[in-house]
């Protein structure tokens, strides 16, 4: 497949040398000298990005199969019954899988980039505008003219790179903003 790889003999040697920013998976042993492939796993998926993990083990209880699976494995081969085309396969989609998850990492960290740039007040008129307020509601709420708060809206949308209301409430979404929004919808 053309892959570089490198080889670890343990998961702290793992941890001294990983670099979150470089693209790839991760074939594991459940069974580690000091700590489990699965601790392994568990610390990687508390990193804001992580390799996908293959399993590939001599033997393996239901448990800690279902454990592994829960937590994102891409799959979990035994040793004595796996074919090269199988692990291939997996490695292929494990790769696949990294590089929609790196997508979909820098496509937030590129919204919440562009979240930074709104003013306060800019980001009230956010919040209330996903909230389902309109102008008028929310220049009541922040005390200004409708016209302030129109052109707040203006200023935002354009800062986020929204063209209209369905546009600012997918930007929303993706942002992971529905939750965190503060106000009242107008009655």
């Amino acid at each position: 497949m053309g892959l570089e790889i490198c080889w670890f003999s343990s998961g702290e040697e793992f941890f001294r040398q990983f670099d979150s920013e470089r693209p790839g998976c991760l074939v594991l042993e459940v069974r580690l000298s000091d700590m489990s492939g699965l601790d392994v796993q568990q610390r990687l998926k508390a990193m804001p990005i992580s390799p996908p993990i293959i399993f590939v083990v001599a033997k393996a209880d239901v448990p800690t199969v279902v454990r592994a699976k829960r937590m994102g494995a891409v799959n979990f081969m035994l040793k004595q019954s796996i074919s090269e085309t199988e692990l291939w396969e997996s490695i292929r989609t494990a790769i696949e899988r990294d590089a929609a998850d790196r997508a979909v990492h820098e496509h937030r960290r590129s919204q919440l980039e562009r979240l930074s740039r709104l003013t306060g007040p800019e980001r009230q008129v956010l919040d209330l505008l996903l909230s389902g307020n309109s102008n008028r509601h929310i220049a009541e709420v922040l005390g200004v003219t409708r016209r302030a708060a129109e052109s707040r809206r203006a200023r935002l949308m354009r800062k986020l790179g929204a063209n209209s209301l369905p546009d600012l409430v997918r930007f929303g979404i993706d942002a992971g903003l529905f939750g965190a929004v503060e106000g009242e919808p107008e009655a």
